[in-house]
């Protein structure tokens, strides 16, 4: 089994996983809209990542140093690079599931997200079926 970790990453683009002004966090069903910060919610991206499957050129990968999501162009030597121009990376996480539908990699499912808001985010089954 792949041993996944969740991490949660603000956005400014209107979702339904949000967190509110006192940490918590929440899930609004599809067809319902979704929240922006204008209404003192916080919307999030959600991934699902691994190091158990190495990041290869055309994945999409999170950058712990830095918090952030990029696209792996080239790796050699064990860094991992982007187009950001010089800047390669050691610490690269293979997404494999997100909420967020602008990456090509498989959404993850409203039953998972329901389980992570109803425990706030706290550790919950990693081999649970993220996916959709």
């Amino acid at each position: 089994m792949i041993e996944l970790k969740t991490v949660v990453i603000p956005t400014k683009k209107p979702q339904h996983l949000y967190k509110d002004n006192r940490g918590r966090f929440g899930n609004y069903k599809p067809g319902l809209p979704k929240r922006t910060i204008t209404e003192g919610l916080f919307p999030q991206f959600m991934y699902c990542i691994t190091a158990d499957q190495p990041v290869r050129v055309g994945d999409w990968y999170y950058d712990e140093m830095d918090e952030n999501v990029y696209k792996c162009t080239r790796v050699e030597n064990g860094f991992i690079y982007t187009e950001r121009v010089g800047i390669s990376d050691l610490h690269g996480f293979k997404i494999i599931g997100s909420t967020n539908e602008f990456l090509d990699v498989m959404p993850i499912n409203e039953e998972f997200l329901k389980i992570f808001c109803a425990t706030n985010g706290n550790p919950v089954d990693t081999y649970f079926n993220l996916c959709t």
